[in-house]
């Protein structure tokens, strides 16, 4: 491990590198198979023994983020839509609440 850049420029010690050694498991792909997709969130990381890996990025990488980006400004109208629509809500209680008071 020590010869992995990583954790050679992070100048840990023999104890931490070892309980790092101890949580990491073997994983196996078979050739050709994607171990990461494009664009998705890690929660790994991959140490490689033998064989190679290669990055297969999407040709029409600019249609992506744009894509990418309407669909956050729509999930920010839609969290701004929500909020109203909770508030909206809170309102009726409220008004009803008076209503029936009123009646009583």
């Amino acid at each position: 491990m020590r010869e992995v850049p990583y954790f050679r420029d992070k100048e840990m010690d023999d104890s931490s590198l070892k309980s790092i050694v101890n949580l990491m498991s073997v994983k196996m792909f078979p050739a050709g198979e994607p171990v990461t997709e494009f664009d998705e969130i890690g929660d790994s990381f991959y140490y490689v023994l033998s064989g190679e890996l290669f990055k297969t990025v999407p040709s029409n990488l600019d249609k992506y983020f744009e894509i990418k980006e309407k669909i956050a400004k729509i999930q920010s109208e839609l969290d701004k839509i929500k909020k109203v629509l909770r508030g909206m809500n809170v309102d009726k209680e409220a008004y009803e609440k008076r209503k029936y008071e009123k009646l009583n």
